[in-house]
C-alpha cells in the first residue's frame, strides 16, 4: 500500500486576516512543484463558512498547473446547487484542466445556528433532511449528462428531457462522497450504503488509524447490505497539519486559527488534537507517519496556521521528505487518487 499527499488552498483563510487570495492561489500552484503532492483541493460553503467560490479557484489552479488533479475537500453545497449548471460548470473545469478533476461532494449539513437550514432557504427551501436525497440525486444528475448522451431524467427535484451538455468530462469523472457519521448507527448505515452504491472514493476528516480501519469494515458492511459486489473503494483522510517550537504552543495557535475560521468555541480544548498532526517538526512527522502507516490511501493537507508561506515551506522542504524516508509514500504518481 502506498498513500499519496494533498495540499488544500484554505481559501476562506483569506477572509479571517490571512493571505490574499492571489497569494494562496499562487501558493497552490507552486505545491505542485513538490515530488510528493498529488492534489491540490479547496474548500466549499456559499453562506455557512463564507469563502471565494470553489469551480472559480479551481478553474485559475487549472490554468497555473498541469500535473496534480483538482478537487473539492469537500463540495458542501452540491446538494444545493442546480445540478444541470453544476455538470456544465464542472465539465467545462475537467477540460480546462485536460481531465484532472476529482469531484468529493458531501451533504453539507451545519447545525450550529441552523446554518444549513437557512442556507438551503435561499434555495427555494432545502431542508438538512433533503440534503443526502438531492446528494444522490444530483450524482446521477451529473454522470449521466457527463456521457454526452442526450438525457431524460425523473427525479424527485429535478426533471427534464432531451437535453444533452457540452464539452463532457474527458474522462470518467471520479466522485468521492466525504463525511463522519457516527459508525454503526442507522444514518451511518445509511451513508456508507451510499459510499457503496455511489462513490468512486471516501474522504474522512481525522487522522485516527482505527477510524480509517473501522471506515473501511463500514464500508465493506455496506456493500454486504446491498448484496452489490465488493470494489475498491479509496480512502482519503483530510488533516490538519502544523508545525511550531512544541505540541502545547502549536495547540494554540490552531485553536486561535479554528476560533477564526469556524467561529469561538467551535473545537473545545479537548478536541483540537483530533483536527490533525501538531506539534514541533519530529511530532508532526511521527503522526503523520503513524497515519500512512494506517493504509490511508490519500492524506490531504490543510494548513491551520495564518502564517502560511512559513508552514507551507516547512511542509514541502521538511515534514513531507521526513515522512517519505519513514513510509512508503507515493512520489507524484496519482495512484492512489485515480
Amino acid at each position: 500500500m502506498t498513500t499519496s499527499f494533498g495540499f488544500t488552498v484554505s481559501q476562506r483563510a483569506s477572509l479571517i486576516g490571512g493571505d490574499p487570495l492571489k497569494d494562496l492561489i499562487r501558493l497552490g500552484a507552486q505545491a505542485e512543484q513538490s515530488e510528493f503532492i498529488d492534489t491540490i483541493w479547496v474548500g466549499d460553503s456559499l453562506t455557512v463558512k463564507p469563502r471565494p467560490d470553489a469551480i472559480v479557484l479551481l478553474g485559475a489552479l487549472a490554468s497555473l498547473t498541469e500535473r496534480v488533479r483538482l478537487g473539492v475537500a469537500c463540495m458542501a453545497t452540491f446538494p444545493v446547487r442546480d445540478p444541470i449548471q453544476f455538470a456544465l460548470q464542472w465539465s467545462s473545469l475537467d477540460n480546462l484542466s485536460d481531465g484532472r478533476s476529482l469531484l468529493a461532494v458531501c451533504n453539507g449539513t451545519q447545525k450550529a445556528g441552523g446554518g444549513s437550514e437557512i442556507e438551503g432557504g435561499y434555495f427555494g427551501g432545502i431542508t438538512d433532511p433533503e440534503r443526502p436525497l438531492r446528494l444522490e440525486e444530483n450524482i446521477r444528475i451529473v454522470r449521466a449528462l457527463w456521457t454526452g448522451e442526450t438525457v431524460d431524467f425523473d427525479g424527485e427535484f429535478t426533471s427534464f428531457r432531451d437535453l444533452r451538455i457540452t464539452p463532457t468530462v474527458q474522462q470518467p469523472a471520479p466522485i468521492w462522497i466525504a463525511g463522519m457519521p457516527a459508525f454503526n448507527t442507522k444514518l451511518g448505515d445509511r451513508f456508507f450504503e451510499r459510499v457503496a452504491r455511489y462513490a468512486d472514493g471516501y474522504q474522512i476528516t481525522t487522522r485516527s488509524a482505527s477510524v480509517i480501519a473501522a471506515a473501511r469494515e463500514q464500508i465493506s458492511a455496506a456493500f454486504d447490505r446491498l448484496g452489490l459486489p465488493h470494489r475498491e473503494i479509496p480512502i482519503a483522510a483530510y488533516t490538519g497539519v502544523a508545525v511550531g517550537e512544541d505540541r502545547a504552543k502549536t495547540l494554540a495557535t490552531v485553536g486561535g486559527f479554528l476560533d477564526g475560521y469556524y467561529g469561538r468555541g467551535a473545537f473545545a480544548p479537548e478536541r483540537l488534537g483530533f483536527a490533525g498532526a501538531f506539534g514541533s517538526l519530529d511530532e508532526t512527522v511521527e503522526q503523520l507517519v503513524e497515519l500512512v502507516e494506517s493504509g490511508v490511501d490519500h492524506i490531504s493537507l490543510r494548513l491551520l496556521s495564518l502564517d502560511t508561506r512559513a508552514q507551507f515551506d516547512l511542509l514541502v522542504s521538511e515534514v513531507l521528505p521526513a515522512v517519505a524516508a519513514a513510509t512508503p509514500i507515493a512520489s507524484a504518481a496519482l495512484q492512489a487518487v485515480r
